[in-house]
Formats: C-alpha cells, structure tokens, sequence
C-alpha cells in the first residue's frame, strides 16, 4: 500500500529537507503582517486566505498526473524547487500590500519581486534564494505570451552554468 502523502507542501518539504522548510516556515512567519495588510477595504482580498490557497492548489496540483503507472508529479521536483513554489506562494501578491511603498506606475508581480529583493535580509533569505523567487513572483502576473519568454529566459538563465552557479550559491 502507498504511503500517505502529508496534507501541505511545506510538510511534505519537511520531510525531505528539514533545513529548506525550516527557512520556508519562517518566512511565511515573517511574512504574516504583510499578508494582512494585503486584504484592504478597497476590495483587495489577496491576504492569508489566498496565499494559502495558491500554496494548496500547487500541492493539490503536484498530486495530479495524467501518466499512465503514475501517482504524481511530486518525484520530479528537487526539494529547491518545492522551496520556491512555497515561497512564490507565500510572496507574490505583496505589492498589494505595499501600494503606498512602491514607485508610481509599478507592475504587479515585479513589484512584490522588487520588495523581496531589497528586503531579504528582513525576510530571512540570503541573495540567491531571494534572486530565484523574486525571478518567479515577477513574472507571475503577465499575459501567457509574455509569461512563455519571460519564463523560457528564466529557465535559460538558470540552465546557464554562470545562472545555475550563481542560484547554488549560499543555497
């Protein structure tokens, strides 16, 4: 019989990488008083409630496969990458909170990756962990042609051996 799967994402990174969810857990943490600043009485309703569910329907759709003889796709992701869909999740709509911080005319997306990398030490990210989800978050809100170059430039870029060492760094 299979074993069970744990309920979340982050408890399943914990079992596979104590140090990554411990790093994870704590920037959701930290990330709390943002979080409920993002729900405003100007109908913005993107605080804990949803970034909690965007974290849960990437899990729910990790579990998903349409293979023949395959449970899920949860195998094919290293524990970084599980790392940093948990933490896309946890900061992508922080510009929404931020409105009054950020300069006038910023894009969603690129503003809350603006605000991870100039605030990653108060995050608790070193510079490439910031680097990876700022570069992910900052794309998440563009049309589907621009999201395919923007992410084919990512991919690119961390395929790269000057990106991939760059990421490894202090990882």
């Amino acid at each position: 019989m299979p074993s069970q799967l744990p309920h979340t994402l982050r408890e399943y990174l914990q079992q596979k990488d104590k140090e990554l969810a411990a790093v994870a857990n704590d920037l959701w943490r930290r990330s709390r008083l943002i979080h409920e600043r993002q729900n405003r009485p100007d109908s913005n309703e993107n605080g804990i409630v949803h970034v909690m569910a965007v974290e849960d329907n990437i899990w729910r759709l990790l579990q998903t496969t349409t293979l023949l003889n395959k449970a899920n796709n949860i195998g094919d992701f290293m524990p970084f990458e599980l790392f940093l869909l948990s933490c896309a999740a946890c900061c992508h709509d922080f510009d929404k909170a931020l409105k009054s911080a950020l300069p006038e005319g910023f894009e969603h997306g690129r503003g809350s990756g603006d605000f991870v990398g100039k605030n990653m030490n108060i995050l608790g990210l070193t510079r490439p962990r910031a680097n990876a989800i700022s570069s992910i978050i900052s794309i998440h809100n563009l049309n589907p042609d621009e999201f395919q170059i923007e992410f084919s430039q990512l991919k690119t870029y961390q395929a790269s051996p000057v990106g991939s060492y760059n990421l490894l760094l202090d990882v």
